[in-house]
């Protein structure tokens, strides 16, 4: 454990199918809400995790409790790696990082320490995974100390409400809904294609992806949208 390799693999379980966390396939209209390329990303993470486990099978699972985003996927890790017989270390860095909703960059207080899974943990953790399971719903929130399933459509009328009577760019939407769904421009993503798909909204002009990490092609986040207009 002291010399690491550090991986980073966003599940973003917050949203979407939750049965099969690390399915790419079952999971791909979450992680193309944005782009479709991040559908690619995401499965070459998972490739190079399993890669670095055949080096070094202990791991550290470092999450935050209070972000959904984090602490669903501590719980897909732990079932994950647990099938895998890895040893399973945890750090849960909340208290050292409390600013983490105001400032996605804020500076770790102390250091958080890790411990090693313990099997009462271990069992905790299972059982909550399960239930969110056998619930399914496509939309989980870290609500009054627990992790809550949603209809997905629970905040529909909310996005509807900032786009209002405007055409706009889809990704401006998010920093308007920032106080109620924090760290979710996934998610919101997803079901502004959703509402396009059904006929509540409809497309402007599509967003495309000039230059970057990962080339060029569709960028749905510059894609601009407006209510559907009756006939």
């Amino acid at each position: 454990m002291d010399r690491r390799t550090i991986l980073s693999v966003h599940l973003q379980l917050y949203a979407g199918d939750i049965r099969t966390p690390f399915s790419v396939s079952s999971r791909r209209e979450i992680y193309g809400a944005y782009f479709e390329e991040l559908v690619d990303s995401v499965a070459e993470s998972i490739r190079r995790l399993k890669k670095a486990l055949k080096e070094d099978n202990s791991v550290c699972i470092w999450y935050s409790e209070k972000e959904a985003d984090e602490y669903l996927a501590m719980l897909a890790f732990v079932e994950w790696l647990t099938d895998k017989g890895a040893v399973i270390y945890l750090c849960d860095y909340t208290e050292a990082c409390p600013d983490m909703y105001t400032n996605c960059d804020c500076e770790f207080l102390f250091r958080p320490e890790m411990h090693l899974l313990t099997n009462e943990e271990r069992s905790k953790y299972l059982a909550e995974l399960e239930r969110l399971k056998k619930e399914n719903t496509k939309l989980r929130m870290y609500s009054n100390g627990r992790i809550v399933s949603l209809p997905e459509d629970s905040y529909d009328e909310r996005i509807l409400e900032v786009i209002g009577d405007k055409e706009m760019q889809t990704i401006m939407v998010y920093p308007e809904l920032w106080d109620e769904m924090p760290l979710m421009l996934t998610f919101i993503l997803y079901r502004i294609r959703c509402m396009i798909a059904s006929g509540v909204l409809e497309v402007v002009k599509d967003g495309k992806i000039e230059s970057g990490m990962y080339g060029t092609g569709d960028d749905f986040g510059k894609t601009i949208v407006r209510k559907k207009r009756k006939e």
